[in-house]
């Protein structure tokens, strides 16, 4: 009597032909999109680039909307930025946690500069972009609860800031639009940003700032006493 394979190898099989799919469809869909701008492309055309049937492209993303999603999420939740959070989820130093806000805000939006860069720098205005951009800057702002609760239960939190309060200014900081104010339009190189919005972190959250040219751990330890030699 023959023995059936496990569903689980059917199942992983079929996820990863979808997964290839996808990828099919999507790097079609940037392609066009880039060049034609969203509202000038059609599922049929990206179904053709794709080398797919349109029915195959509705039932992988629902609708250009959907792929236009995915490419977002994917150029601002990537790898990079999963093992970033990872990391940073296991700091429990504010100071050295709100640096690694900063590292995050930097991977997130150097990726999507270069993933999405030509899209929105062809003016394309589309309500479907803006709506996903308030999805994604709510799933951010719910990301970052976890840094401020360290403040706060740190007992780290500038006097006077409340716990609320100190999610808003994290949340406006570590914005999409300073970062293109200061690397886009200023050509700040970006490890640049990083470090300032590192020490605005800790400045506006925390209330420190070291003396210029001194970082706060330079500073905590020429605080410290001299030993007797």
């Amino acid at each position: 009597m023959l023995r059936k394979k496990p569903r689980t190898y059917r199942s992983e099989v079929r996820r990863e032909q979808r997964e290839r799919t996808a990828a099919k469809i999507l790097a079609a869909a940037k392609k066009l999109f880039k060049s034609r701008g969203f509202e000038g492309v059609s599922i049929d055309e990206i179904a053709f680039e794709a080398g797919v049937s349109a029915p195959t492209v509705y039932a992988v993303f629902g609708s250009k909307r959907g792929i236009l999603k995915e490419w977002m999420v994917r150029a601002l939740f990537n790898d990079q930025y999963q093992a970033l959070v990872a990391r940073a989820l296991e700091i429990t130093e504010p100071r050295k946690r709100l640096k690694a806000a900063a590292a995050i805000a930097r991977q997130v939006y150097d990726s999507e500069q270069a993933e999405m860069g030509l899209l929105r720098g062809a003016a394309i205005v589309s309500p479907d972009l803006t709506e996903l951009e308030r999805e994604t800057e709510a799933i951010r702002f719910e990301r970052q609860q976890s840094t401020v609760q360290l403040l706060r239960d740190a007992g780290a939190l500038h006097a006077g800031l409340s716990y609320e309060q100190a999610r808003e200014i994290l949340w406006t900081l570590t914005g999409r639009d300073i970062y293109r104010m200061l690397v886009v339009e200023k050509k700040w190189p970006s490890n640049r940003y990083e470090t300032w919005l590192g020490s605005l972190l800790v400045l506006a959250l925390l209330g420190e700032q070291p003396r210029a040219g001194v970082t706060h751990d330079d500073a905590k330890h020429q605080n410290q006493p001299k030993k007797c030699q």
